[in-house]
């Protein structure tokens, strides 16, 4: 006898189950493809972007005794053979290593060991195919230090301000002589960011 208002089960339609499920699998099965397209597809573009960095790549393996030639960077206020950057050579020596240290750091031989750190990474270095090709020598190499020790500048005095008027909006520059720097080395730097960089410092 059945109660009143009680409803009995349908029974379950097997068939309609069996769908439901053959759909997630199609879904989880394409999923898969497209992930798999997506890895193949990184893959490729990582490939493609290494090999043509590899192309302007060129060993940097040295030994004791070769003769390299010292990479000056470019725009470097730190590190340059002349007074004007623009007019410097971007190479100086050769000068011959003397010590590897690790891998990736070599010590040179340089004239004037009170111009600069001995050790220079390799990527600072340019193996020398020609022996008593002249470069630039370590007697023009004005400011020469290793980078990654020098100890940051620090104003001095503010020269000049001005106002530079940007597309839509005026920022305020000054002039900075710079602490054990040259008056080659001044540069103008935004008041903002030298109030940032040296909060201590008072215009």
């Amino acid at each position: 006898m059945l109660m009143y208002g009680f409803q009995p089960r349908s029974p379950v339609n097997v068939e309609t189950k069996s769908v439901k499920i053959q759909k997630v699998a199609d879904f989880l099965h394409d999923m898969q493809e497209t992930l798999q397209v997506a890895r193949d597809s990184i893959c490729t573009a990582q490939d493609r972007a290494k090999h043509y960095a590899d192309l302007k790549r060129s060993p940097r393996d040295f030994k004791v005794d070769d003769w390299v030639y010292l990479r000056i960077p470019n725009h470097s206020k730190t590190m340059r053979t002349g007074k004007h950057y623009k007019l410097s050579t971007r190479h100086c020596g050769p000068f011959q290593v003397i010590k590897k240290l690790g891998s990736l750091a070599y010590e040179l031989d340089l004239q004037d060991k009170s111009t600069a750190h001995l050790v220079f990474h390799a990527s600072w270095l340019k193996l020398s195919l020609h022996e008593g090709d002249i470069v630039g020598s370590v007697e023009h190499i004005t400011h020469l230090e290793d980078l990654s020790l020098s100890v940051p500048l620090e104003p001095e005095i503010v020269l000049r301000t001005r106002d530079k008027q940007l597309r839509n909006r005026s920022i305020s520059e000054c002039l900075i002589r710079w602490k054990g720097r040259t008056e080659g080395d001044d540069s103008w730097e935004t008041v903002e960011s030298v109030k940032k960089k040296f909060p201590s410092y008072h215009f």
